[in-house]
């Protein structure tokens, strides 16, 4: 645990317990590394993708640990811009406690693109997404009681991204939104608007 993995090719479970950063591509399988890897963040700890990484073919199990920790960082202290991508195969899981999904060290000028599936499921939990800009191209699930707090810089509903709030679930906007894409989110719990909402075709 600890330390850089540089253009690591991993099969299993990778259980991660203390900060870890990535650079150079990481490729991750299942056991015998057949199917889809496995990531765990065990606590407090932080998985930084160090200058922009694409992330694919596993599933991220993340907050196990209390505020401040269980994080997934987009990294990059030459403030170059950098992308981090969520690939279509890659889903992430609130296991519990508190989780974030961040650009870190970037001057607030990294992007977040999501093609795959995040799945804040954990009950009394807080799942937050926040800092540059997140695009999200894929699906977004809030259940079981979680509350995620969506609240980048800015916010982008690319072609086929969806959000869905289930009855006793929580989502707080805490960037601006318009009417049109809160008409968009299938929601049967709660959502809290936290910033600017502007009309935009939508009559609310």
């Amino acid at each position: 645990n600890g330390g850089t993995l540089s253009g690591v090719t991993f099969d299993g479970a990778m259980n991660i317990g203390s900060t870890v950063f990535v650079n150079g591509g990481l490729t991750l399988h299942g056991v015998n590394g057949t199917g889809a890897g496995t990531i765990n963040l065990t606590g407090d700890v932080h998985l930084y993708a160090d200058g922009g990484e694409t992330l694919d073919n596993a599933t991220l199990n993340i907050g196990f640990g209390s505020y401040g920790g269980g994080a997934l960082d987009l990294f990059d202290p030459s403030h170059a811009n950098p992308v981090l991508i969520l690939g279509s195969n890659f889903d992430i899981v609130h296991a519990g406690g508190f989780a974030e999904l961040q650009p870190n060290f970037t001057d607030g000028n990294g992007a977040i693109v999501n093609d795959g599936t995040i799945t804040a499921g954990a009950a009394g939990g807080t799942f937050v997404i926040q800092g540059g800009s997140f695009t999200n191209n894929g699906s977004i699930a809030v259940s079981n009681g979680d509350t995620l707090n969506l609240q980048p810089g800015a916010f982008i509903e690319g072609v086929g991204g969806s959000i869905t709030v289930a009855s006793g679930s929580t989502l707080n906007l805490g960037v601006a939104f318009t009417t049109a894409q809160l008409a968009e989110i299938a929601n049967s719990g709660t959502v809290g608007i936290q910033n600017t909402l502007t009309k935009s075709g939508v009559t609310l």
